[in-house]
């Protein structure tokens, strides 16, 4: 059995949208610039053990603010190519000096060997970039549990746009609302909601939470954003059967 809450009361409310606040290059804190100007080269280092070659190419990037990550700064990388390929990952440098790692999302529009949202490297480093205290307040139902489940996804390579009733608008009419089901049996939480991320398309994001607020599954699952159209023909003209004759 599980307990649900979701993200609506009794009455409707109107449309909504939550996401994580990004900076880019020029809006960054003056104290998380200084620490990135004296790390680019770590940043260069680490990018280029994974693949990716930041004197080469288009490359830019922006960083996301995750409150679940106090001592970490959380920095998008991606290039776009004349052919529409993209390279996107994500770079975790520590404020305290430590270990910068690198998260793959896509090389020239391929992922690598398994998509990583459900990596488990990457459950094991988020993980340890989230403070156990904070980690178990946020998985709460009464916690700030989806901004946790979006920082996850902003590791992962996403920007999470989170409608709080994707029913409100034809394209999403059957995506879930932003939900946390609690399994009363081992008391892992399931946190599943909608991110619009473009026009054409919307994911559901599902991330597992132990009771303690690690993860320890996760996976994305893309649907077209289609709206059928809507046509206002004539109604049918009724035709009247007449039984057919009971046989001797």
């Amino acid at each position: 059995m599980a307990q649900t809450e979701g993200g609506s009361g009794g009455l409707r409310s109107p449309l909504r949208y939550f996401s994580l606040i990004h900076h880019a290059p020029d809006a960054v804190d003056p104290s998380d610039a200084a620490i990135l100007s004296r790390r680019h080269r770590d940043i260069s280092e680490e990018a280029a053990f994974y693949g990716y070659d930041l004197s080469s190419g288009n490359w830019k990037w922006d960083q996301a603010l995750c409150p679940q990550l106090p001592g970490t700064i959380l920095l998008h990388y991606s290039s776009a190519q004349p052919n529409g390929r993209e390279s996107l990952f994500t770079v975790l440098v520590p404020r305290d000096g430590g270990r910068i790692r690198i998260v793959p999302v896509y090389y020239h529009n391929a992922t690598p060997w398994h998509a990583a949202v459900k990596r488990d490297r990457n459950f094991d480093v988020f993980n340890s970039l989230v403070p156990a205290e904070t980690a178990k307040k946020s998985a709460d139902p009464e916690g700030d549990w989806l901004s946790l489940a979006a920082c996850y996804v902003e590791m992962v390579g996403g920007e999470p746009n989170i409608p709080n009733e994707p029913s409100l608008v034809p394209e999403t009419l059957l995506a879930p609302q932003p939900t946390i089901e609690v399994s009363v049996s081992d008391r892992t939480r399931h946190i599943l909601f909608t991110d619009r991320d473009a026009d054409n398309q919307y994911i559901i994001w599902s991330v597992v939470l132990s009771g303690e607020g690690k993860v320890i599954a996760a996976q994305s699952q893309t649907y077209a954003a289609y709206v059928a159209k809507i046509s206002n023909p004539p109604a049918p003209v009724a035709t009247m059967r007449h039984p057919k004759p009971v046989p001797h």
